[in-house]
């Protein structure tokens, strides 16, 4: 996945000698409130450039790890949402103009296993009640 990210930032690198300055937006997607939650894997994370509309989306891998690439200039912020719940940051200088590199990380999403275990219980329990009355 690294050396995907890499060869994804070195096209935005060349494109953006050309062109506006891209940003990297990367990050994390947690079930909790801190860093110290565990990811959720397989969210998928919609980002955007707010000034810009510049718009762009990904799931998240094994780690709870997104990237993204949308152009937003150096001050505009940039706003990831998985779902109704988001987090934003605004993009500041991290390379000299040639490159943008944002983290933004999403906390309190629901893990999808927890979801997927709460409706296999009900049908679970739905299937058991049926089988019973008719015994």
């Amino acid at each position: 996945m690294k050396k995907i990210f890499l060869m994804f930032a070195m096209l935005l690198f060349s494109v953006s000698l050309v062109w506006a300055t891209p940003t990297i937006v990367n990050g994390k997607v947690y079930s909790g409130p801190t860093t110290a939650s565990p990811v959720v894997v397989g969210a998928t994370v919609d980002t955007e450039c707010l000034e810009t509309a510049s718009t762009a989306s990904d799931d998240t891998d094994a780690f709870g790890e997104y990237f993204t690439a949308v152009d937003c200039e150096i001050g505009y912020t940039v706003e990831s949402c998985v779902g109704s719940i988001c987090n934003s940051a605004v993009v500041n200088n991290t390379l000299p103009q040639q490159l943008n590199i944002v983290g933004v990380d999403i906390f309190n999403v629901p893990e999808f296993s927890v979801i997927t275990a709460l409706v296999a219980l009900a049908g679970a329990t739905v299937v058991f009640v049926v089988v019973r009355k008719r015994n």
